[in-house]
């Protein structure tokens, strides 16, 4: 019995791992176990700079779904489905410099119709926001203890008592008055009031 190549096994573990990209469990666990991105009931979302933290089934899931349906040129976050597959390329262009990065476009891509679709929130008044910009990332990047600070302030302040109620800008504001807070870069502080 001959011996395989590298070559022909690195195939065939490639093989291998493609036909994992069909398995909802396998995904899911991997989704889970990831030490970068945010692990949700649907999906995990990962920030670009913490893609190459993620297990190499979900780089692969991504660079499959970019190969089907393209991936777009400005992106910040992607969202990967558990069920089934599809991909979302989320574009918060002040990922890094607002401490509650608006969303400015989502491109959204599914692997088994191939087919995709585009959203601008450019001309929206009442925009999606993010929070807790520190789950996106892997542990040890150099911004998450910064986001996670001012999470963690935000929580202890009540800001968080409502989740479906800050999803969006106005939702947002509104409980930052209620509160009494306001934001200055990433740093939380009590509401000035002007007399």
């Amino acid at each position: 019995m001959s011996e395989s190549s590298p070559y022909t096994e690195a195939c065939q573990r490639a093989d291998r791992l493609l036909f994992k990209l069909r398995d909802d469990a396998y995904i899911r666990r991997a989704m889970n176990g990831s030490i970068a991105g945010k692990f949700t009931a649907t999906a995990l979302y990962v920030h670009r700079r913490a893609l190459h933290r993620v297990p190499t089934v979900l780089r692969l899931y991504e660079q499959c779904a970019s190969i089907a349906v393209g991936r777009p040129g400005e992106w910040s976050v992607v969202k990967l489905r558990h069920r089934g597959r599809g991909v979302s390329w989320l574009d918060y262009p002040e990922f890094d410099t607002d401490p509650h990065p608006r969303l400015a476009a989502s491109y959204a891509g599914d692997l088994k119709s191939l087919k995709s679709s585009f959203t601008s929130y450019a001309d929206s008044t009442n925009r999606p926001l993010l929070h807790r910009k520190h789950e996106f990332l892997a542990g040890d990047d150099p911004d998450a203890s910064k986001y996670r600070r001012l999470t963690d302030a935000e929580v202890r302040a009540g800001l968080y008592e409502s989740p479906h109620l800050i999803g969006t800008e106005d939702g947002w504001e509104r409980e930052l008055v209620r509160c009494e807070r306001e934001l200055r870069g990433h740093r939380l502080v009590r509401r000035t009031t002007s007399t």
